[in-house]
């Protein structure tokens, strides 16, 4: 399960030496939210969006510590006071191509969820469920930079092609 707590230190070492106001100006936010995030460990997904993209940190990195902590890819600079958008399409389609030949029941079933949310996924009247990405990052060992953003490599062993069962 993916541990607040350990992603909002992560982030905050990434801040080492700065003012709790200097990082707000970072984020557009006041000095009394990054104190909440400190205080609450936790940040918002868009947040962290902001930092991972305007940094070029890797998602494997700041959501679990793993791999390197800088992405080789380059992101634009994304507004800090903007929410960045999520690309649910893209997110939802990478995940659903995971359990490619698979019938929607089946997947559903193993994942606990309606199979009339498995369509939703499909159509993109709904997101993947952060929880059900963490499950799929676990299961078919690929990196969260590929799976929400679509960075390459796929997989965080670059020795397989597939990951099977």
């Amino acid at each position: 399960m993916l541990d607040k707590t350990t992603i909002t230190r992560r982030f905050f070492s990434c801040h080492a030496g700065m003012s709790r106001s200097q990082v707000g100006k970072i984020y557009g936010v006041k000095k009394t939210t990054v104190v909440s995030w400190a205080k609450r460990n936790t940040l918002s997904w868009w947040k962290l969006k902001i930092f991972r993209d305007g940094q070029a940190i890797n998602w494997d990195w700041i959501l679990e510590g793993v791999g390197d902590k800088h992405s080789q890819v380059k992101r634009p600079k994304q507004s800090k006071t903007k929410r960045p958008r999520f690309d649910t399409a893209g997110i939802n389609s990478r995940f659903l191509s995971l359990y490619e030949g698979k019938r929607q029941f089946t997947i559903a079933e193993e994942l606990g969820v309606a199979p009339n949310t498995i369509s939703a996924w499909n159509t993109n009247l709904s997101k993947v469920p952060w929880e059900k990405m963490e499950y799929a990052v676990d299961k078919f060992g690929v990196r969260w930079d590929w799976l929400i953003d679509g960075l390459e490599p796929k997989y965080r062993d670059q020795n397989k092609e597939k990951f099977t069962d």
